[in-house]
């Protein structure tokens, strides 16, 4: 017969042993071993089954979980440390950091980024006592509420380990992938659930099954896409990739000789009579006027033997007006730059260069997300002394929304004819921008019936 329930029980049954804790621990970091590595395998039916793995080992443990901040701070430290176990390398070349600030730095953003997943867990504790855990929805609705909130270097989402299936990756046309989330999270919540003798299977079955017709709109819109490629006009693009090696190619002993590998590639692909060759990000790194309207016969010109129009990546400039100079340096609360300094006087582009076959200047893109440590270094532009700590760090500005890059009258292999043409209007992204989706998104609001990264 069991007795009345004392302080001290009521403590034991609340707080687990050093164990149970440990134990608990384990399994929301072997959760964000399997949701770091989903992420390194992108694009793959590989990612997308260690997704659900993840998901599935989250719903599983949680509802039994006693420590939800410190795991969940464990879950997402670990999804940091395996998902991007590259930055320090990138930290420490970019930004001319020692190992060991580096490995700092990369320790401390995997922990700041790790807030996101106890707000999660805070979240949840919230509403796991509520009518929505009747429907497995509490898990999932904080994970939506914390994935939409919380800014992160990175964007990735949970839902972005299923771009392989591409009828649920679909149901992301109609709303944002957070949301794509929080349904994998609740698919996977009441998997684990249905293998539990509770209450309410039927309710709860029953909206799963009334779930699934996302689903349907996913697959509707595979099928209307592939109707459209059917039709769709055709063109011939060579990408062209030197394999260069980082130091390398930011060491100027080796600029002339980057480009002379890039132009060697170039002229065999252009004798496969390409209608657009593109160049990857900063293959030409001579800093070019950012309002040159031609390059032929300059020595800006990343290939004057050249048959076909070409989209390259550049690092231009172009100079400042008194007006923004005068802002930059109110701008500098600490140790402000002399106004003859070239960061005072310049303003520095990591950029896209569109030319014709003739050399003109079609347009051009300037990136407009910059990565930290690589491209600028944080809270330098109010306190310059900074640069002393990372001088390697590059000192770029962020461009501002361009619209696409046209190329006019490129031939539509898919015309029988071989008489129709399309205009290519080419929305650019540098690098870590294909993360962003609101800039591919302004692209094509903005006309353009290409995206390339």
């Amino acid at each position: 017969m069991l007795g009345r329930p004392t302080r001290a029980n009521a403590q034991l049954s609340y707080y687990p042993s050093g164990g149970v804790a440990a134990a608990e621990a384990a399994v929301f970091a072997f959760a964000g071993l399997l949701t770091g590595l989903a992420f390194l395998k992108p694009m793959t039916p590989v990612g997308a089954l260690l997704g659900w793995a993840a998901a599935l080992t989250l719903c599983a443990v949680v509802g039994f979980a006693y420590r939800f901040y410190f795991n969940f701070f464990i879950y997402g430290f670990v999804v940091h440390i395996t998902g991007f176990y590259w930055l320090p390398y990138t930290i420490e070349n970019f930004g001319g950091f020692s190992s060991t600030a580096a490995t700092f730095l990369f320790v401390l953003y995997c922990a700041v980024s790790s807030l996101q997943f106890v707000i999660c867990a805070w979240l949840y504790s919230r509403f796991k006592n509520s009518l929505l855990n009747r429907l497995q929805l509490a898990l999932p609705l904080a994970w939506v509420i914390a994935e939409a909130v919380v800014p992160r270097l990175f964007p990735w989402a949970l839902s972005h380990t299923q771009i392989s299936w591409k009828s649920f990756a679909l149901i992301g046309s109609a709303v944002d992938v957070e949301l794509l989330s929080g349904l994998l999270l609740w698919w996977a919540n009441i998997f684990v659930f249905m293998f539990r003798s509770s209450p309410g299977k039927v309710r709860v079955l029953f909206a799963f099954v009334c779930s699934l017709s996302a689903l349907y709109y996913g697959a509707h819109r595979v099928k209307g896409l592939r109707d459209q490629l059917l039709f769709a006009p055709s063109i011939g693009v060579a990408l062209v990739q030197g394999n260069i090696a980082m130091h390398d190619k930011g060491d100027v002993r080796y600029l002339d000789v980057n480009v002379d590998r890039y132009r060697q590639l170039t002229t065999q692909v252009m004798a496969l009579n390409p209608d657009l060759v593109v160049w990857p990000e900063s293959v030409l790194n001579y800093w070019t006027p950012a309002d040159a309207v031609s390059v032929k016969g300059t020595r800006f010109d990343p290939i004057p033997a050249r048959t076909t129009p070409l989209l390259y990546g550049a690092l231009s400039f172009r100079e400042r007006t008194a007006t923004e100079v005068e802002a930059k340096r109110q701008r500098a609360l600490v140790g402000a730059l002399p106004a003859d300094d070239e960061s005072m006087r310049y303003a520095r582009y990591n950029s896209g260069v569109a030319i014709d076959k003739d050399g003109k200047v079609l347009g051009r893109y300037h990136k407009r997300v910059l990565m930290p440590f690589g491209e600028f270094l944080p809270f330098a532009e109010y306190f310059p002394v900074l640069r002393k700590i990372s001088p390697h760090t590059g000192d770029l500005d962020a461009g501002e929304l361009d619209q696409p890059i046209v190329f006019p009258n490129i031939k539509d292999r898919n015309s029988k004819t071989g008489k129709n043409s399309v205009n290519l209007s080419i929305a650019p992204l540098i690098c870590y921008e294909d993360l962003v989706p609101s800039l591919s998104r302004e692209g094509v609001q903005n006309g353009a019936n290409l995206l390339i990264n």
